[in-house]
């Protein structure tokens, strides 16, 4: 009679060891094919990043979202992959400028790699800036590409070989480096 007993609870504790066995793997996949960390195994690693910088006065001034971000101290850069960055001033966004990937160097500058699109928002019609490679610095006050940007404002397009954009009034200063083309197109 102690023997079927026995034999019963032995069933029944192996079931639930097998069921934890089994559960906890699938947990563990689970979390592990979620995370999908970089090869190159940052010092931090976040992902949904939401970020908000504020100047002396407590206004917001830029605003930072992005799939994950990689932070690497030995060279000093964070890596962010599909960055949105809001630029603000005296409390009114002014420029989003979005791409696949963002470095940001010691110095506190973002420089924005593949499909860069610059919007500047506060602007009717907005003035679209595209590049492959655009770098914003002077904390958020300056934006500039080495390479070829595309600016785009209603009939407007300019194309040209590198830019310097100051940024420090609500009215931009847009200055083109080179081999300048303009095409007008009136409504």
């Amino acid at each position: 009679m102690q023997y079927p007993k026995l034999l019963l609870w032995l069933l029944i504790g192996l079931a639930a060891l097998l069921y934890m066995r089994f559960s906890a793997d699938q947990v563990d996949s689970i979390t592990a094919s979620d995370i999908d960390l970089p090869a190159d195994s940052p010092d931090i690693y976040v992902t949904g990043l939401a970020l908000a910088r504020y100047d002396e006065q407590g206004i917001e001034i830029m605003t930072v979202n992005a799939n994950s971000l990689a932070v690497y101290n030995s060279i000093g850069q964070s890596l962010m992959s599909q960055p949105v960055v809001v630029l603000s001033q005296q409390g009114q966004t002014t420029w989003r400028v979005t791409a696949d990937q963002a470095i940001i160097l010691a110095n506190d500058d973002i420089e924005f790699r593949h499909n860069v699109v610059a919007v500047q928002v506060s602007s009717v019609p907005a003035t679209v800036v595209r590049s492959d490679v655009m770098q914003v610095s002077d904390q958020g006050k300056r934006i500039r590409s080495d390479l070829a940007v595309n600016i785009v404002k209603g009939g407007q397009t300019v194309d040209a070989i590198g830019m310097d954009v100051k940024l420090d009034t609500l009215e931009p200063v847009i200055e083109l480096l080179s081999e300048v083309t303009f095409v007008y197109e009136p409504s």
